[in-house]
Order: C-alpha cells, then structure tokens, then sequence
C-alpha cells in the first residue's frame, strides 16, 4: 500500500504511530479543532474509517515497523508474560534480623567490635556536661560480635522477640533467571539509600488482558486452560483480580 492521497490523512498516520496518542497526532496533522474532545471524537473516527484508508495505512506502517526491528508481537507478550510470572520476592524482601540487645549479656547493648564502642565512647566525651549526665557512657556489657543475621531472640525485652527489620536486597548474580525479566536497575535515594527498580507486574497484566479481550463490551472470550497464558491468567483470577470469568476447562464468558 503507497502513501495515502489525502495528506493529512498520511500525515495523521504518520503522527499516531510516534506515541499513539490520537489527540495530538490529529493536532499535528495539521488539524485545527476548537477543543480536544473535537479532537479526540474526529481521531476516533479517523481510526475507525475504513473508506479513508487510515486503518489499512496504520497496520502497514505496523508491520514495517516490526518487520524493521525484528520484532513481532509474540515476543512482545511473552516478555509481559515473563514479567508477570517473575517472583519480587527473589529480588528484595523483608527480613527481621536480632536486635542490639537480644544476644547481649544479659540483654544490654551488644557490639559488632570494641573499635565500634571506642567510636562511641569518643563520641560521648564530646557532648556537654548536662547531656553526659543524662546520656550513660557506653560500656562493654552487652559484650561484643553483634550479627544482624541472627534470628531474634524470643525473650528479648526490647524487641519482644520481633527482631530488627530491614530490606534484603539480592545480587543480580543470584536473581533466578525465572525472576530478572522484573530487575529493572538500582536507584539512589537522596537519603542515600537504595531501591531496587522493578517492572510494572500489573501493567503487564492488564496489557495481557487486553491483548486477550476482557475488557472488550459485547465479546465473548473464548478460552482454552491448557493454554499456559490461559492458565496464568486464571490463577491470578482466583486470588484478587476482578475479571468476570469464571473457572472450567473450557471456558466461555460474556466480559461485562
């Protein structure tokens, strides 16, 4: 198929395919409306257009594209699948470790080191005369080789046996492979921290669903279990999400 004859016709093609937005590539094409939902109504129309050409041209400039990138949309939809079947819990999680007093002597203050203490004792010869008075000198008597990764101690008067909590993050080397499609980098945060970056799991969820039609009015779906997408899809149905399906072997449902 060439170029379509009507300029701004091509020209709107060529617009929505640079970020799918029907309102601005409408407005860029040349277009003059009075308002955006003008806009948006006379694009929506221009997509749905059959005798204007735009469908056809737009599904042609698809395939080039995809054809050009060496990218179809299978792979698109199994990277989403992938992503949705990830586990975060592979890549961060919630740990509770002891805490400084529940494997101490007698449940005092327990040091990783005496160099740690000597930095404390320094630090509190430094402070007035009134805050020593109020604030005890550090001492040894909760001994030392404090270690996060102990298991809290239950009797612990502190912590009532709860521990420390902190984030554990893994190495990219130790993310399972079934997991490192959601490893999207690590950020700084300006309390110089560190979170881990992830992939949107219900995004891709929801683009899946999409792809698949349950969101689409008056459709029936028609749905095969021993698809593994299929299959997927309905477990993740039986926990929290909302789609209106119900579970069988074969499946046929109205989506509302």
């Amino acid at each position: 198929m060439s170029k379509l004859i009507n300029k701004r016709h091509e020209a709107f093609c060529l617009e929505y395919m640079k970020d799918r937005n029907t309102t601005a590539a409408y407005k860029r094409a040349g277009y003059a409306p009075k308002r955006d939902n003008t806009a948006k109504s006379a694009a929506a129309r221009l997509l749905t257009n059959v005798d204007s050409g735009v469908p056809a041209r737009i599904a042609e400039l698809e395939a080039e594209f995809a054809e050009r990138i060496g990218f179809e949309i299978e792979d698109i939809l199994k990277a989403h699948v992938a992503i949705v079947r990830a586990d975060p819990s592979k890549l961060s999680r919630l740990v509770r470790g002891a805490c400084r007093y529940c494997h101490g002597a007698r449940h005092d203050y327990q040091w990783r080191t005496p160099r740690e203490l000597n930095i404390a004792v320094r630090k509190w010869n430094t402070l007035p005369t009134v805050a020593r008075k109020l604030e005890p000198k550090p001492t040894d008597a909760g001994g030392f080789a404090y270690n996060a990764t102990c298991a809290p101690h239950p009797s612990c008067p502190e912590c009532d046996g709860i521990g420390h909590p902190q984030a554990h993050f893994e190495g990219y080397e130790s993310i399972p492979d079934r997991s490192r499609p959601l490893f999207r980098g690590v950020e700084v945060t300006p309390g110089g921290g560190m979170k881990i970056l992830m992939a949107d799991i219900d995004a891709s969820l929801d683009k899946l669903a999409r792809h698949l039609g349950f969101y689409c009015k008056n459709k029936h779906v028609v749905l095969d279990t021993s698809d593994e997408l299929t299959d997927l899809i309905m477990k993740i149905q039986d926990t929290n999400s909302k789609m209106p399906l119900t579970s069988s072997s074969r499946i046929t449902s109205k989506v509302q």
